[in-house]
């Protein structure tokens, strides 16, 4: 019988995995500032008049944080050398990676959610478009790419 050859699992590369994983982290900003706008437009938490500027600057003071650790953290990511085996390579520091993008997230979402906290929108736009951009400028294909 005539089958077709076999070409593996869907991520069975760490290649592969480290590409999905980034795409369903970006996904998931996405997602999540959909929901906290949509959240946002339906409904207004009561925050006292005094504490809404303070939470405004802790918003955008997390906007330099993530910039400051994301910085910190790609400095232990070490791109493989030349003609490098990169399926090793991944192999050796996904789990990094992973970890490194996780954070990006994390920090990234936390403007949003002080901006739902406060109702400024621009702050949850800010939040959303700094994690974005990093998670860009830190994706598998610029990690990978020799020095």
């Amino acid at each position: 019988m005539n089958q077709p050859p076999e070409t593996g699992h869907l991520g069975s590369s760490p290649q592969m995995t480290a590409r999905l994983v980034h795409a369903g982290i970006a996904s998931g900003v996405i997602l999540l500032v959909g929901v906290f706008i949509y959240l946002r437009s339906v409904s207004i938490l009561p925050v006292a008049a005094e504490s809404l500027q303070v939470l405004r600057w802790a918003g955008y003071g997390t906007l330099a944080v993530v910039y400051v650790v994301s910085r910190l953290l790609r400095g232990g990511i070490h791109a493989p050398a030349r003609g490098a085996d990169l399926t090793q390579w991944w192999t050796q520091n996904l789990p990094k990676v992973i970890a490194f993008w996780a954070v990006l997230e994390t920090i990234g979402l936390a403007p949003v959610v002080i901006g739902w906290l406060s109702g400024s929108l621009g702050l949850m736009i800010a939040g959303a478009v700094v994690s974005l951009i990093l998670l860009f400028f830190n994706r598998p294909g610029v990690l990978e790419t020799p020095v």
